[in-house]
């Protein structure tokens, strides 16, 4: 994936123009994921294993009562200084781009097995080397105002489209807008690439004859990511849009269109810019 990234940022007009393809592929290059969860674990480890040291020559000194061992632990853990704590390593469902790193939670490597959606968080994550908050850029000092624009009128037509409670295409959400319309980009081309001519191939059969096919479950399992059960409300403070409308706007992907067969003045693709 990141492969086909570095590709395409050589061949983008704008960089070229520019001449920013060397800032931007350098920064790219550095990407990697990280994988060392027993350098992690260890490092962990022994972080707690000072916090129970400390813990235990309190009672030791003092008293093994309750009220002493509220008072220990309290002692204890204010000698630990928790930002300390390593998260590259955790089980509550989420990814994150700590560049050059990215992490993925353990529950992503068994969904990897069986559901694509996986290619699109990691296509997502990746994509946040590249696309940054422009209040506050860190890693490139530049970014294409005509991109930063199609970004937010993507989202801003799909809210119109598709707004449950409130909605609205935010400054502050342009950087996890635009990894998302990046990151299904990569992830389908990617999924064009291994399965080629298979894509079409049928999956599994329903009820009433009808199937799905490798390409339509592709996109059932990137909307199975967004799934909530709640109606989407905008959180001004929240970086990411409500959910409704992130599922909604990457659907927006011609390919979502060609293996639906969706006409073109259909409500599932209309706000597609």
């Amino acid at each position: 994936m990141k492969k086909k990234l570095l590709t395409w940022i050589e061949q983008t007009p704008w960089v070229i123009n520019n001449g920013a393809i060397e800032n931007i592929m350098a920064e790219t290059e550095q990407v990697h994921h990280y994988d060392n969860f027993a350098k992690t674990l260890r490092y962990n480890l022994n972080l707690l294993l000072k916090l129970e040291q400390t813990y235990l020559k309190c009672l030791r000194d003092l008293d093994d009562t309750e009220e002493f061992r509220v008072f220990c632990m309290i002692a204890a853990t204010n000698n630990i200084d928790i930002k300390k704590l390593k998260v590259k390593f955790f089980t509550f469902f989420n990814a994150m781009n700590g560049h050059p790193n990215l992490f993925f939670s353990n529950l992503f490597y068994d969904m990897a097995e069986n559901l694509g959606s996986v290619g699109f968080i990691a296509g997502h994550e990746l994509s946040h080397t590249l696309i940054e908050n422009a209040n506050y850029p860190e890693l490139i000092p530049y970014f294409s105002n005509d991109s930063m624009q199609c970004i937010q009128n993507q989202y801003q037509t799909t809210c119109d489209s598709f707004k449950e409670t409130s909605c609205g295409a935010n400054d502050n959400q342009i950087d996890e807008n635009g990894s998302d319309m990046l990151g299904i980009q990569l992830a389908y081309s990617l999924f064009e690439d291994i399965y080629s001519e298979r894509k079409k191939d049928e999956y599994i059969r329903l009820r009433y004859n009808n199937t799905i096919t490798n390409e339509q479950l592709f996109f059932y399992s990137l909307a199975l990511v967004f799934c909530e059960g709640a109606a989407g409300e905008q959180d001004e403070m929240d970086t990411h849009s409500p959910l409704n409308i992130r599922v909604n706007a990457v659907a927006q992907h011609p390919g979502f269109r060609d293996v639906f067969n969706c006409d073109a003045n259909s409500p599932m693709v209309q706000s597609f810019n």
